[in-house]
């Protein structure tokens, strides 16, 4: 995944955050549930929530705006819906 923002951004730091920022919403089985089970019940709520995640870690740190850009906030977001969708609910 990293290698992926790396070809994107050509920035170390940006990619390392984009990884994190998806990590934060599927690194661990009971965030993944969680989270899945929330954006089942509320996708555009809980899409809303990464975009503006991402858009308070580009303006925290200013020196990796591209993260804010288009290509990138996209496969971030992506990238997160497709992991929460994986997810079996009971």
């Amino acid at each position: 995944m990293y290698e992926e923002f790396m070809r994107l951004t050509g920035d170390d730091k940006a990619s390392e955050m984009a990884v994190s920022i998806i990590e934060y919403y599927i690194n661990d089985d009971v965030i993944r549930y969680d989270n899945a089970k929330r954006y089942q019940e509320h996708k555009k709520d809980v899409v809303r929530e990464i975009e503006v995640f991402i858009e308070g870690v580009a303006f925290a740190v200013p020196s990796i705006t591209v993260i804010d850009d288009t290509v990138v906030r996209n496969l971030i977001l992506n990238t997160v819906v497709s992991e929460l969708k994986k997810v079996q609910l009971d």
